[in-house]
């Protein structure tokens, strides 16, 4: 067998290497990455991309409606105003207290007879003054809604039978004790209207204290007051209530609860409205269903459905979906939960006014207490449905963060992140482990050391937090010092060096080393990069579209060139027919012949 050259060899080597790679492009050997996602063998690349992109302008477009539906800064305005009004109601009662940085936003009292004072002498003649534009107007914005809601709740009645301590009788001079088999819960309600003038409104007050409203079996006292601010259509509902712990702690605890007049609204804010926002957001939750039909129907052809649907993938895409449509039905419902507290409101407004003198009810006033005691209970709900709004907000953008890491095998530089996790998710599973164990163990210390004293060690996950706090820099040491010196400085330093020093440059180390193996091995791998092309492919199609003019011209002038190349073919083909060389003819006019052609290839 003759040997065949070189440069065929080189031919066929470099033909068979191009069907490889094109072979590694199109499918990637099935490989198991983080969270289960498989290798774009089950999905092709194009899908994936498709699906980081339409997840990626759903986010968008769903963070910018919720963005539109909250308005957080205006809550945030209305939230301080009251803030302010109520610290100089405090100031002008004599009884603010400056707390410190380690203690809860609450204001000390005695008992009930001085919380009811404070309501008396500080918030109903503030609220009752007449100005030129009627009662109930606060920082020239915030309109009373037809007056004040006041409820008392007591203990029941001792049950003396049921647990009886006898030796208490000489400290508590009682017959018996109520030990653990007390409740709590009775409650009953009083209306201070706004129709009436600030004599008649005092005049109920004095007779509630007079006909022991009182009593010693309280244990809370709430005050609520509903306004409404026409400029950024809030509803805005104010509670305080005065508590009485069982260890005999009674502490004052306010409330403010914010709500939209129109959940939907045509008028404008951040550009578009809140109808326009959710229809944007509705229509990348569409696009990002469409991509999943399409994934399910390019699996179902190529038979890798098992693999497919037993995929973490799978549970968070159907999560993105459903909550997204949950979501959308939520305003439905919140909107309509406020469409009839406004319609209770236009009752409300057609009742005539009930201005009796205490402790005279008439229908009409009875009617009105009975009315707005409603309109709380639904303005209650409603801002209940608008603080879940806010909740499922945060936990839905994580499901919506996780749906992001399905699409990111489309991109060699983006699926590294997911590589590194998954190399190392062994190694962090035991750190955390490990991390765990010291972390409660300095934590609950902490607790049982300074929990008494400082608030932030104090109760429920306080102690966790503020762990983290001392990781950040941000505590009080001296306070800590103060209370057990030796302890507290062994504490820090030993909680310093084990978490601070030891525990999280060693997650570090195991991030850094997952991500530089996977770094190795991603070496002389396929660099196609789906996502890349989208961009580029994209680049082209815009550059296609703004220079529209030039690439007319350019079509313009490289027709006439082919046609001008064709006219001199024609023209070279019928020379060549004329010249015909026959024997015996001088060869000059060969030379002659060639040079011609010579020519017109230049030409």
């Amino acid at each position: 067998m003759s040997a065949e050259p070189d440069g065929v060899n080189d031919s066929v080597q470099v033909g068979i290497n191009d069907v490889h790679q094109e072979e590694v492009f199109e499918k990637a050997p099935p490989t198991t990455g983080f969270m289960g996602i498989d290798e774009s063998s089950h999905v092709p690349r194009p899908l994936l991309c498709a699906s980081l992109m339409a997840t990626l302008i759903y986010w968008l477009l769903f963070v910018y409606s919720q963005a539109v539906h909250q308005n957080s800064a205006v809550a945030w305005e209305m939230r301080a105003a009251f803030q302010n009004l109520d610290t100089n109601v405090l100031l002008s009662r004599g009884k603010y207290v400056k707390h410190g940085a380690d203690s809860p936003n609450e204001d000390a009292v005695e008992d009930f007879a001085e919380a009811f004072d404070w309501l008396v002498q500080g918030y109903v003649p503030l609220l009752w003054q007449d100005t030129p534009m009627g009662r109930g107007r606060l920082a020239a914005r915030l309109n009373l809604v037809g007056g004040v809601h006041l409820a008392r709740q007591w203990s029941t009645p001792l049950q003396c039978e049921e647990n009886p301590q006898l030796w208490m009788d000489i400290i508590y001079n009682e017959s018996c004790s109520d030990g653990a088999t007390r409740r709590d819960g009775m409650q009953d309600t009083h209306w201070l209207d706004i129709s009436q003038d600030l004599d008649a409104v005092l005049a109920h007050l004095s007779h509630l204290q007079n006909t022991s409203w009182l009593s010693a079996d309280i244990t809370g006292l709430s005050f609520k007051a509903l306004f409404y601010n026409r400029r950024s259509e809030h509803f805005a509902l104010l509670a305080f209530d005065y508590l009485l712990e069982e260890s005999g702690y009674l502490h004052r605890r306010s409330n403010l609860l914010m709500i939209p007049s129109n959940v939907y609204t045509d008028s404008p804010n951040f550009i578009l409205s809140s109808v326009s926002a959710d229809v944007l957001a509705a229509l990348g939750l569409t696009a990002c269903v469409v991509v999943e039909v399409l994934m399910w129907w390019q699996t179902w052809k190529n038979h890798h459905m098992k693999s497919f649907i037993f995929n973490v993938y799978r549970v968070v895409s159907v999560g993105q979906i459903v909550g997204g449509v949950a979501y959308l039905a939520f305003y439905a419902v919140l909107g309509a939960s406020v469409d009839r507290l406004t319609e209770k409101l236009r009752v409300f407004a057609s009742l005539p006014e009930g201005a009796v003198e205490p402790p005279n009810v008439t229908g009409s006033a009875q009617e009105r207490l009975v009315l707005m005691t409603d309109i709380y209970t639904l303005t209650e709900d409603a801002a209940t449905l608008f603080r879940g709004t806010q909740w499922l907000c945060f936990w839905y953008m994580l499901v919506i963060m996780l749906k992001f890491g399905e699409g990111l095998p489309a991109s060699p530089r983006l699926k590294v992140f997911l590589d590194t996790l998954y190399d190392g998710m062994g190694n962090i599973l035991y750190f955390f482990i490990v991390f765990c164990v010291v972390f409660t163990s300095f934590a609950m210390g902490a607790h049982f050391l300074f929990g008494h004293v400082l608030y932030s060690w104090s109760r429920s996950f306080l102690p966790f937090t503020s762990s983290f706090r001392v990781l950040m820099g941000d505590f009080d040491f001296m306070a800590m010092y103060a209370i057990a010196p030796v302890s507290a400085i062994c504490w820090f330093t030993l909680f310093t060096l084990m978490v601070g020093f030891v525990l999280i440059n060693l997650f570090i180390a195991i991030v850094t080393f997952s991500f530089t193996r996977v770094q190795e091995q991603a070496i002389g791998h396929s660099t196609h990069d789906a996502l890349l092309a989208l961009a580029h492919h994209i680049h082209r199609m815009g550059s296609s579209r703004t220079l529209t003019t030039k690439a007319a011209r350019v079509a313009s002038m490289a027709s006439k060139l082919s046609r001008k190349k064709a006219s001199d073919k024609n023209d070279v083909d019928a020379q060549h027919e004329e010249i015909q060389l026959e024997p015996g003819q001088p060869s000059d006019a060969a030379s002659e012949v060639e040079s011609l052609c010579i020519h017109n290839e230049r030409v």
